[in-house]
């Protein structure tokens, strides 16, 4: 990321508000304001681009939402199933830190822990049985157990959550 621009993401909803200010035009002088016209066009421009941004911002909360409760709900079946304890399947950096018997901190090798989440560098004592991922490939060593479709946005839309049984974990049952 060297060389490149970064914008803060919680920056971006001022973006459309901004710019329906500036396409508006200058703001004119009051003793120039005959009538309520030009003012108007202004708000009704703000107004617009803040409902587009609330919409917006409500559908991907609730898209992010279905698919966190399809994460949790699948790591909660492995776990009620039996067939690993909480600490042992992988399934997010909220699972695996509300689930983890120790203290998150950064893994001494920062090669560790590339899986799907990333989470195994920030739990370096997490030895996952279990991978609860997004992805349909694969990282070497594991198996896909099942296959759990959710709807996106909460309504519509298919997607699924990939489980895998990771090979060579001593503690798995």
């Amino acid at each position: 990321m060297q060389g490149r621009d970064i914008y803060d993401r919680y920056l971006m909803p001022l973006a459309i508000p901004a710019l329906a200010l500036l396409l508006t035009g200058p703001v004119p002088a009051l003793r120039d304001m005959r009538t309520g016209v030009r003012s108007g066009v202004r708000v009704g421009a703000v107004a617009v681009a803040a409902g587009m941004v609330a919409v917006t911002s409500a559908t991907l909360l609730t898209n992010a939402f279905a698919f966190d409760t399809a994460v949790w709900r699948t790591a909660t079946r492995l776990v009620d199933a039996g067939q690993a304890d909480a600490e042992h399947v992988d399934a997010g950096l909220v699972w695996d830190g509300y689930h983890s018997p120790t203290a998150m901190a950064d893994h001494v090798n920062r090669s560790i822990g590339l899986d799907v989440f990333g989470a195994l560098r920030y739990l370096p004592n997490n030895s996952p049985c279990f991978v609860v991922s997004p992805s349909s490939h694969a990282a070497a060593g594991w198996k896909l157990v099942s296959v759990q479709h959710y709807k996106t946005y909460g309504l519509v839309g298919k997607a699924a959550l990939y489980v895998y049984r990771v090979g060579g974990s001593q503690r798995c049952r």
